[in-house]
């Protein structure tokens, strides 16, 4: 799922998958989850910012949007 592109059904934003079936722990809250995946927003008011949500709420929240390709240079020299 890394690297997918999705988007929020609540307000259509879109965010590509960072990580995929983690472990996450907050540290401020001491609130874990034991399935989780982490976004980052592409668009929107949160563009650039990232989140953490539980793997179960993956179908309620957001849809599959795409998939994003990186591409890695490499120096020429």
């Amino acid at each position: 799922m890394t690297n997918r592109i999705i988007r929020r059904k609540l307000n259509g934003n879109i965010a590509k998958v960072t990580h995929w079936d983690h472990f996450w722990v907050n540290r401020e809250t001491g609130t874990v989850i034991h399935k989780a995946f982490t976004i980052q927003y592409l668009s929107g008011t949160d563009a650039g910012r990232s989140f953490v949500w539980p793997l179960s709420s993956f179908h309620g929240e957001f849809e599959i949007a795409g998939e994003s390709i990186e591409v890695q240079y490499a120096e020429v020299s």
